[in-house]
């Protein structure tokens, strides 16, 4: 519902900012405390006759609100980036042509259940596609390309669904059946969806899931109709189990555009020279491990491209995992995936194999694009930063500074950033993704967009996790990676780790 916002006249300063209260599945109020733009203040949502209120209370003695902790405490710990002031990276971005982009996060658990979830963080809403903190409205006809990640509670299953107007199963789902895991997770998949103007999408959690300080619960898209030239795209997945290691035969296509897959051959021929973005993923039957790999040639043999390695014997029930990369191909050249070792686990309701990719050709920006991987593994009781990436894959634009492992913005605009990461076996993942800021000054470390998080150490092997998130960036913002102590990222030649990402809208293009 609606709020009405009520402020007293001490807090007239933040009256301009409203907030629209959460309810739960039965419609009541959610009465808890979230974020306000200043961070010396805080939104606070009670139950009141006329409806879900909200009222703006003010932090005491220079604090700063935590949406973690509740409550405001200091500047430091928590960790807020105050979007009511000007700085370099707070200007208000100028305004775009009709095209759609949204990205949304969640700062509070989820109580599962049947109801749309809410998400109470929207950084970008191009268009306002993203309508209400609940559904995507696209408006018209299009391809859209979509990214979404949740949260996993211990000893929990997961079934996490982005679902679509029409189409109930849809093969755009988390799903985990396995409760072995003693400690949170973070899992996230990417798909492509063909919509009409009058479809709309809504992300749904059957279970119950985490979403704190970290944002692990976020959904977030853009239409590849409104930003590139051309839609070179394709998404086809499996709906049975394979058991061979050989490239993956997929059952069902649900895109091709342009007829670039190709079924019988089991791979994805580039219409173009140009720059591809790929994504792939896989289920894990329960108590056995898998490798699957996205190959190319490499003159007469194929070559590894990226990896995902589900190494981890210890899961009592069904588990998939998703990643993605970034390719300069040469028109015709083939890309595929393979079960390199291991059966791989797919169902007709989750289609956890999959393969899916699109050409990058930017309509209204330069053509900046990068993916960065690393070759080897690390783990330390004190922190890396930034984390080192060995191998430049695709820089296109020179974003990416390899000497100082930093991407450096070349153009403002609104940017696609991902990071699919391999944790070590009995080891916690704790990756950030920060903006600007110095590794070398605690009390400035940078501002965070980005957490990818498995606080689980109960696995025997190589898992992997990652995130996707669209935002606006300023030129010369830097943006680097940090792994915090007492955690450990997996890689090695057939890069399990990647960081990547997209210039998709230019400012002043």
């Amino acid at each position: 519902m609606k709020l009405i916002l009520a402020c007293a006249a001490l807090l007239c300063v933040s009256c301009a900012y409203e907030f629209d209260c959460p309810t739960d599945v039965h419609g009541d109020c959610i009465e808890r405390r979230y974020a306000h733009p200043d961070c010396s203040y805080y939104f606070r949502c009670y139950d009141d006759p006329s409806g879900c209120i909200a009222i703006v209370i003010p932090c005491q003695d220079d604090l700063h609100f935590s949406p973690k902790y509740q409550e405001c405490i200091h500047p430091y710990h928590a960790n807020c980036t105050d979007s009511t002031t000007t700085s370099t990276t707070q200007f208000t971005p100028p305004p775009v042509e009709d095209v759609s982009a949204f990205s949304a996060a969640r700062s509070y658990d989820w109580y599962g259940g049947d109801a749309i979830v809410y998400f109470d963080q929207v950084d970008v809403n191009l268009r306002e596609c993203f309508k209400n903190g609940t559904t995507f409205v696209p408006g018209r006809e299009g391809v859209y390309f979509m990214s979404f990640s949740g949260g996993i509670p211990s000893r929990t299953p997961v079934h996490i669904k982005i679902r679509p107007t029409n189409w109930p199963n849809y093969p755009s789902t988390i799903y985990r059946e396995s409760t072995t895991a003693e400690d949170i997770n973070m899992m996230y998949r990417t798909f492509l969806a063909g919509m009409s103007d009058t479809d709309y999408l809504n992300y749904k959690s059957f279970e119950p899931m985490e979403s704190g300080e970290s944002l692990q619960a976020s959904f977030a898209g853009f239409s590849l109709t409104d930003m590139f030239h051309e839609v070179k795209a394709f998404y086809v997945a499996r709906e049975e189990p394979f058991e061979f290691n050989q490239r993956i035969p997929m059952s069902r296509i649900f895109m091709d555009i342009e007829d670039n897959y190709n079924k019988t051959g089991r791979e994805f021929i580039a219409p173009e020279t140009g720059i591809y973005y790929f994504f792939f993923g896989a289920g894990q039957q329960s108590g056995k491990t898998n490798r699957v790999a996205l190959q190319t040639w490499d003159e007469e043999f194929p070559k590894t491209e990226a990896e995902l390695w589900m190494n981890s014997d210890s899961h009592n029930g069904l588990e998939m995992a998703s990643r993605s990369t970034i390719l300069r191909l040469t028109a015709g050249e083939r890309a595929w995936v393979t079960a390199v070792e291991g059966p791989v686990e797919s169902m007709v309701d989750h289609c956890q194999v999959y393969f899916g990719g699109f050409w990058y050709n930017p309509a209204h920006a330069t053509t900046i694009a990068f993916a960065v991987h690393r070759t080897s593994p690390w783990q330390s009781a004190m922190p890396l930063d930034p984390v080192e990436f060995h191998e430049v894959g695709v820089n296109q634009g020179n974003a990416f500074n390899h000497a100082a492992n930093v991407v450096i913005i070349p153009k403002s605009g609104y940017y696609y950033i991902e990071l699919s990461i391999g944790s070590m076996p009995h080891t916690t993942l704790d990756v950030e993704i920060l903006l600007n800021g110095n590794p070398e000054t605690p009390e400035n470390l940078g501002e965070r967009i980005a957490h990818v998080s498995v606080e689980s150490t109960n696995h025997t092997g190589v898992a992997t996790s990652g995130r996707g998130l669209i935002t606006h960036l300023w030129q010369n913002d830097i943006l680097r990676l940090r792994a915090n102590g007492l955690s450990g990222i997996f890689s090695d030649l057939n890069k399990q780790t990647t960081w990547m990402g997209l210039l998709l809208y230019e400012d002043y293009y």
